[in-house]
């Protein structure tokens, strides 16, 4: 019920998004989080959601409520109410994120947003390696580090996703001996 950037931090939004992208089945992706927004803060008063409405509890209703991650897709940060609607009081209030950069039309404009690196993603995933290509996973000497190779005929990806806070080195030709079209080197994407 919690957005990514809520329940993993903020730093791991692109590295999440770029496992759900690149991984065989479906990706789903909830409102917001191409954009890395965390969960908004609602009052007792606020809420609406009938689960934690129905727990008649104003102390504990966060653990029942889904509507911290249920508020207005924010547009654009100079707009009222994120661009989402011109009403005083939407049905639920928006992120005051919103003003800082979480909303399309800031994060169209910087370099390397989480949206334009989300955007990147699926176009990535429409690839015939990502789309029907087979899966294989490794183990590192690390327990911070996930590595695994997609392979559609000649195509091939490897994705390597470093969920640690400290740099690590990975040696794709040991971790998958017998795939010989693998160069010595692989380009990096960060």
């Amino acid at each position: 019920q919690h957005r990514v950037a809520t329940r993993l931090g903020e730093t791991r939004t692109d590295l999440i998004n770029i496992m759900l992208q690149t991984l065989p089945g479906v990706a789903v992706t909830y409102q917001g989080e191409e954009l890395g927004l965390r969960n908004t803060y609602l009052t007792w008063e606020q809420t609406v959601d009938p689960s934690a409405c129905n727990t008649n509890d104003p102390v504990n209703y966060e653990a029942s409520s889904r509507d911290g991650c249920r508020t207005p897709f924010p547009w654009a940060g100079d707009l009222k109410n994120g661009g989402f609607s011109e009403n005083d009081n939407p049905w639920l209030p928006i992120n005051p994120d919103y003003v800082d950069g979480y909303n399309v039309k800031s994060q169209e404009a910087a370099e390397n947003s989480h949206l334009k690196i989300f955007k990147r993603l699926t176009k990535l995933r429409k690839q015939n390696v990502l789309r029907q290509g087979t899966y294989q996973s490794k183990l590192t000497n690390s327990e911070n580090v996930i590595v695994y190779l997609r392979k559609h005929e000649s195509n091939w990806a490897v994705v390597i996703l470093n969920f640690g806070a400290n740099a690590e080195t990975v040696n794709v030709k040991a971790a998958f001996p017998g795939e010989t079209t693998l160069p010595n080197t692989l380009p990096v994407y960060t």
